[in-house]
């Protein structure tokens, strides 16, 4: 679907009793939206982006934001970064010479090319964006 507006209506009119799971990637701005899109039991997966460049929600009220019924997730890797893990990561790769292939590497106004890659499942290394 094509966001153009019309997204509720174009959604119910496939899925009249809304969707089972909604990723969030936007993050505040749309999160309140995502969440009327689910059906009974329905969860935003993971609210894991902030691609709207709003960290917070204003007027936020759970009990009437959170349709009853539905689940609301969210994931922050600052909160569970482990640094200690990660130098050690690249560490080994550097010890053992461990080349990781990077299948592409694109720009920010390249982004759709990158998922159209990434869904093809034919990339054979990592992807990489850069602003």
């Amino acid at each position: 679907m094509l966001d153009d507006g019309s997204l509720s209506e174009q959604l119910f009119s496939v899925f009249p009793n809304g969707v089972n799971k909604v990723l969030e990637l936007v993050g505040t701005v749309t999160l309140k939206h995502s969440l009327k899109l689910l059906s009974h039991h329905g969860v935003v997966l993971c609210m894991t982006g902030i691609l709207g460049g709003e960290w917070v929600l204003e007027n936020f009220e759970p009990m009437m934001d959170i349709p009853a019924g539905t689940y609301f997730t969210q994931f922050d890797s600052g909160v569970n970064f482990k640094e200690k893990l990660l130098v050690e990561l690249f560490n080994h790769f550097e010890q053992h010479k461990i080349k990781v292939p990077i299948a592409k590497v694109f720009s920010l106004d390249e982004i759709h090319k990158a998922h159209q890659l990434i869904e093809s499942n034919a990339a054979n290394g990592k992807i990489v964006v850069v602003n």
